[in-house]
């Protein structure tokens, strides 16, 4: 189940087009590696609930002081167990003019063996519809099956 889990998280990190019809595609912006000091997918979220609205070079700052080191984009393959990894990504629409472009936050727990998402980009008004989750969310690789939690 855990290769199955990491595999399909490799899946949306690095090709969401295939799951979510309205992305063309990712860019990855920048991406840094730190231990594993989080307690919970919730815990993570709350940390990084400050980088929402910032431009791409405030956040580079932020999560700089945060303690994240810069790294490579991350690998199933390539990873050690009490290792966490983030990703700043541009979410890329199929549709410009129905869909903006959007920032989001990706860190990835290999001790809590979760994802989580953050939205960084505040929605434009007048959207027709939302190309990402609108709100913080986690998956989580449970003992025997795999949960998908909203940030509330």
């Amino acid at each position: 189940m855990a290769e199955r889990f990491w595999n399909t998280l490799k899946v949306w990190s690095q090709k969401p087009h295939v799951v979510n019809k309205r992305l063309s595609g990712v860019a990855s912006i920048a991406n840094w590696k730190c231990m594993s000091q989080f307690l919970s997918w919730q815990e993570i979220i709350e940390k990084h609930l400050v980088l929402i609205g910032l431009d791409e070079v405030e956040i580079e700052k932020r999560m700089d002081g945060m303690k994240w080191s810069k790294a490579e984009h991350w690998s199933t393959e390539e990873h050690e167990e009490n290792t966490c990894l983030a990703s700043i990504r541009k979410c890329l629409p199929k549709q410009k003019s129905r869909h903006q472009t959007i920032l989001e936050l990706e860190i990835i727990d290999f001790k809590l063996k979760c994802a989580v998402y953050v939205p960084l980009s505040a929605p434009v008004e007048g959207e027709i519809e939302h190309l990402i989750s609108p709100c913080p969310y986690a998956v989580v690789l449970g003992s025997s099956d795999i949960e998908l939690n909203v940030f509330k």
